[in-house]
């Protein structure tokens, strides 16, 4: 482990500009009308007696998050007609290789939904879905590969009241597509379909996200319990198996960009340690050459499950540009508004982890190119021990 006097150190980033800058958020279905561009139909018709609805709802998982939820309705028992509900939202065009990122929770095991992308301006059958990945009352995940039908994925399951990420990275050129899931017994993003074939083997351009539930009709009774979907994106860029966050590619935003979907995503740049800190503070220049997210974080009372002792109580954090400009405050990381995604990538990275309740502080925050300080002092005063570390995230 390299140790320096960090009081005087330059930090160079010098690795090529992150991928996941590259994600565009699609709909997070937030905001005053979350669900004014979001297409919906049934079939049948509500005149004719289709009863499936689209509503914004809180996140059981998180009240303070919004979610769409799609409720295929109930069975029409004056009918043997199928039941069904949908709706769909606008992409950005895509005509090559994207990626499509979502995530969806069933509310109950009782459900039928597909989701994935489509070219159709409004689409209205399954069979204007290219990619799609499917759940039934089964529980099992299976997808639509061309004219084949829905292959099982092996050894798969969903869980109630879980949220799924899924990503589809779609070929528009090869009419193909690959999706990887992560969530229940997936702990890690994992690849679960690969080279499968565009159910409508359509060379269009894939512009909607299109998800349909059903509620059977009486002799084959289907979908009861509302499905939820949230935080659609897309990277037009290529494969991008991250997950995205709000103020992905806006410079300063605290969001700090994605957290990267598996380790070795990140390198640490330099590290200070064994640095007793006084009233005046410390500050840790670095330089970033091109846009980057960054992780810094000041560690100490972190350290005591090192056997250190005499390390700061409370340290706060600041990180400023050449301009003195502050691009991000920290006192107690936990805290902070981004926790759950620097949490994700200190372990993607291999960062030792803190105690969510610590007093260490922690930013995650994207950059432009330019040169930097991070500086530490201590709370109400306080002095000791501590380290500043500095990643920076691929």
């Amino acid at each position: 482990m390299k140790k320096t006097n960090i009081a005087a150190a330059v930090l160079a980033l010098l690795i090529v500009p992150a991928s996941q800058a590259a994600w565009t958020l699609v709909n997070d279905f937030e905001g005053a009308n979350p669900i004014a561009n979001v297409g919906f139909a049934t079939s049948p018709l509500p005149a004719d007696g289709g009863n499936g609805s689209i509503s914004v709802v809180a996140d059981p998982t998180n009240a303070a998050n919004k979610a769409i939820r799609l409720d295929s309705g109930t069975i029409i028992t004056t009918s043997t007609s199928s039941n069904n509900a949908w709706f769909w939202v606008d992409l950005p065009t895509t005509t090559a290789k994207a990626t499509v990122y979502s995530r969806f929770l069933k509310t109950g095991q009782l459900v039928d939904i597909v989701w994935g992308t489509s070219p159709t301006a409004a689409p209205a059958s399954y069979g204007d879905f290219s990619s799609a990945l499917r759940v039934e009352i089964d529980g099992i995940f299976d997808y639509r590969n061309g004219s084949v039908g829905y292959p099982e994925i092996i050894g798969s399951t969903s869980s109630i009241n879980t949220w799924y990420d899924s990503w589809f990275v779609v070929d528009v050129a090869t009419n193909t597509y690959d999706v990887w899931i992560k969530g229940g017994i997936y702990t890690g993003a994992t690849k679960v379909v690969t080279g499968a074939d565009f159910r409508n083997q359509s060379t269009g351009a894939q512009n909607r996200f299109y998800a349909r539930s059903t509620a059977g009709d009486l002799t084959t009774p289907k979908q009861v319990n509302p499905v939820l979907f949230d935080n659609i994106w897309v990277d037009a860029s290529g494969e991008n198996i991250s997950i995205p966050s709000k103020g992905s590619g806006t410079s300063g935003d605290l969001s700090g960009g994605s957290v990267p979907a598996a380790n070795g995503t990140g390198k640490l740049s330099n590290l200070s340690t064994n640095t007793e800190i006084g009233a005046s503070g410390l500050t840790a220049g670095f330089v970033v050459t091109a846009e980057r997210r960054v992780l810094v974080r000041a560690v100490g009372p972190g350290l005591g499950g090192f056997g250190v002792t005499g390390f700061m109580a409370d340290p706060s954090l600041e990180i400023k540009n050449a301009a003195g400009t502050s691009m991000g405050t920290n006192d107690n990381w936990g805290s902070a508004s981004n926790a759950a995604d620097m949490k994700a990538t200190m372990a993607a990275v291999g960062a030792f982890p803190l105690e969510n309740t610590s007093k260490d502080a922690s930013i995650m925050v994207l950059l432009p190119a330019g040169v930097y300080t991070a500086q530490v002092n201590g709370v109400s005063g306080s002095t000791g021990r501590a380290i500043i570390e500095v990643y920076t995230l691929d």
